[in-house]
């Protein structure tokens, strides 16, 4: 009887510490998946910043191709002006021909001819003399309208290269937004976490997964030599580009990053042995 009571107490103790350890593994799960879901979160809020910042960058492209229609609407306006003035240049040349031809044929005229030639000569010389006054008025507006219009040609140049360096940045966040998702697709189709949930687990991993994140986003740039100012000692740019090379090729297989920690362990080892050797054993 004893024995039995032992063994059910045996049992019952099994059983609560089984219980415990599924409790305690339940909770652990529901732990990290509020991580991920956190994480999942994080990214989607990240995301919308993201599409707030395109339709920011849209409209403001939209805005700068409406300014450049209304600026070739006003160029219109002021090559009308021009042929107006044009004209009206032509006219008033004419008017001048005509008054010679007319002070010319009134001093070949005989005296009773005189006043009708002089009064047409007046009325013609009035006609020479406002549109002279309305040929300057045009002038004046010409030169005025040409002032505006190399300024909106000046404008103009200035917003079509904004413009254009809007649409090469939102073509690049578009093709980084796409490369970034097709990423995560894929290690999350090979089972592998993402950046974004590796963040959110804290320590030292998730603080590294969080400056990775943030420089393929864009939101942080890396450093290179030139920021440390080593930039110009000789044979360091190419080691430097060799590391890159290296890391690189580390990050996207495992064989390679075991088999350099395995050379450099052995090398380690071997180096620790020798010390060992020479200053324990072989004395």
């Amino acid at each position: 009887v004893v024995s039995r009571e032992e063994a059910t107490a045996q049992i019952e103790q099994a059983q609560a510490s089984r219980h415990l350890e599924l409790t305690q593994a339940t909770a652990e799960r529901e732990q990290r998946l509020g991580e991920r879901e956190q994480a999942i979160a994080e990214r989607e809020r990240r995301a919308g910043q993201r599409e707030g910042f395109l339709a920011e960058r849209e409209t403001e492209i939209a805005d700068k191709a409406e300014a450049l229609r209304k600026q070739a609407g006003q160029q219109g306006e002021v090559d009308g002006l021009k042929r107006q003035l044009a004209a009206s240049a032509d006219h008033v040349e004419a008017l001048e021909a005509q008054l010679r031809q007319m002070e010319q044929s009134k001093s070949q005229d005989s005296a009773p001819q005189t006043p009708n030639g002089g009064s047409a000569g007046d009325a013609s010389s009035a006609e020479v003399g406002r549109l002279k006054a309305e040929l300057q008025v045009r002038s004046s507006e010409v030169k005025a309208t040409r002032a505006e219009l190399l300024e909106a040609r000046r404008s103009m140049q200035e917003v079509t290269a904004k413009a254009q360096r809007l649409e090469a940045q939102l073509a690049r966040a578009r093709m980084d937004q796409q490369e970034a998702q097709q990423r995560a697709e894929a290690m999350v189709a090979k089972g592998g976490p993402s950046l974004s949930l590796i963040a959110g687990t804290g320590g030292i991993a998730g603080a590294i997964a969080g400056v990775l994140q943030d420089v393929e986003v864009g939101q942080r740039e890396g450093i290179s030599l030139k920021d440390l100012g080593l930039s110009d000692l000789a044979g360091l740019p190419p080691l430097d580009r060799f590391l890159q090379l290296l890391s690189a090729l580390m990050t996207v297989r495992a064989d390679a990053r075991l088999a350099i920690f395995g050379i450099w362990l052995l090398c380690h080892l071997i180096y620790v042995i020798y010390l060992v050797y020479e200053h324990f054993i072989k004395r």
